[in-house]
């Protein structure tokens, strides 16, 4: 009778368990990418065993597909690869890649406006979930496709919707899913963020208009202080302070708490949750970054400064939160761009910067796995370092991108890496031999 009860209890557990393990997989399976910085969006894959050095040739290279000029990249599904292209000047377009060969298995495309934007070409990484593909053109157009048939379930001006106008370098909106919502930021007269439900479109919630400068960042999602809640950066105007981090409440899109009074110059990142109700916000050119408390107290939430650092030049991608550690391209003292790994009492534990000859990373992606970070130079070279705390140390290294503005985030899926310029994707085969 004991071991009866015994062996229920386990089975219990197990059930229990594999209930947990369903909810928190229930978007990806291990081996997929299947949004913006990977299956939680921290851009760090679990994948193990991959290659620690590479021939002087680089890792091997699976296959090319050409595409249109972007910044955007692929997330992957069940072995395939959906990006984002604009092939013309009035034409988006949803490309579904086999990941295996790079082979083209279907598109999606419809005739947009041509109207120009500083920087053309597509932004955005897709969304999928177990029945859904979420996609959000540069100017405002987002669709709801179905995987299974590879037709429209639903679509929405996000601009005319929410009054929202287009911004000099186009919305950048990489959908955030939230239990049985879709979470993007129109910036409009009147809502900063929205919330949609996935199967229908329809609206769940909209937070209140936030005044200042469009932002390019995509909403992020964070439990602080026990709350689900959507942090958010708002810009600042030209030559002013009046720059903004928020957090809206993930279940009615309520303001639960603002940080003001900070010149955040053109944001492109979404402020950093990096645990015990720290936020880490930073902007572009020149900004700084700024490490917040979220205090509670009653109903009420507050934003309290730990430190600033001014140095901060992180531009476009999200820094990596690792065993307590940030990883970040990042401009050096001498404004040379460089990787940086730093403490989250701010300080500084290396700057590639300081070594001689470093390579310039400017603008370019990075993912962390395996123990390894993976980026890309301003040359296209990419780079392969050693994840520590205590100096850059490279591994490998090979030129394999071209040209200008290589400034796409990478993916990772079954030891195939994505990387990107503004004419070409490359798949690559990181793992070990």
């Amino acid at each position: 009778m004991e071991l009866r009860r015994m062996m229920k209890s386990y089975l219990l557990l197990l059930i229990l368990g594999l209930g947990i393990s369903a909810t928190v997989f229930s978007t990806a399976q291990a081996a997929d990418w299947p949004q913006f910085l990977g299956p939680d969006r921290s851009a760090i894959s679990t994948e193990t065993g991959l290659a620690r050095s590479w021939p002087t040739e680089g890792p091997k290279v699976l296959w090319k597909k050409d595409l249109g000029a972007g910044y955007g990249m692929a997330a992957i599904k069940d072995g395939k690869a959906y990006i984002l292209d604009r092939p013309d000047s009035k034409t988006d377009a949803l490309l579904c890649l086999d990941l295996e060969t790079g082979d083209e298995d279907w598109n999606y495309s419809y005739e947009t406006t041509d109207k120009s934007l500083s920087h053309p070409g597509s932004r955005a990484v897709p969304t999928l979930d177990d029945k859904h593909i979420y996609i959000v053109s540069a100017h405002g157009m987002m669709h709801c496709l179905s995987i299974e048939t590879h037709g429209v379930v639903w679509k929405k001006d996000l601009f005319e919707t929410f009054n929202a106008k287009l911004p000099k370098w186009g919305l950048v909106q990489s959908p955030l899913l939230y239990k049985d919502m879709v979470i993007v930021a129109p910036q409009g007269e009147d809502a900063a963020v929205v919330a949609l439900q996935r199967d229908t479109g329809a609206l769940v919630w909209k937070s209140p208009a936030i005044a200042g400068e469009s932002t390019y960042a995509t909403p992020g999602l964070a439990t602080i202080c026990g709350v689900d809640q959507i942090l958010f950066n708002i810009g600042s105007g030209r030559g002013t302070k009046d720059g903004k981090v928020v957090g809206f409440s993930a279940k009615d899109g309520s303001l639960l708490w603002t940080y003001g009074g900070w010149h955040c110059n053109i944001p492109i990142p979404f402020p950093a949750f990096v645990g015990n109700d720290l936020v880490f916000a930073f902007g572009g050119y020149g900004s700084g970054a700024v490490m917040l408390k979220i205090n509670k107290k009653g109903d009420k939430f507050e934003a309290e400064e730990v430190f600033r650092y001014d140095q901060w030049r992180g531009q476009i991608h999200q820094p990596i939160l690792h065993a307590g550690h940030l990883y970040s391209d990042n401009n050096g003292k001498s404004h040379r761009p460089g990787l940086l790994c730093m403490a989250l009492d701010g300080t500084v534990k290396w700057h590639s910067s300081d070594i001689e000859n470093s390579p310039n990373f400017d603008r370019g992606g990075t993912l962390m796995a395996d123990g390894l970070l993976y980026t890309v130079d301003k040359d296209g070279y990419l780079r392969m370092c050693e994840v520590n705390t205590k100096e850059y140390k490279e591994l490998g290294s090979v030129q394999l991108l071209g040209g200008r503005e290589i400034w796409a985030p990478l993916a990772l899926s079954d030891g195939k890496l994505l990387i990107r310029d503004q004419e070409k994707m490359l798949c690559l085969d990181v793992r070990a031999q």
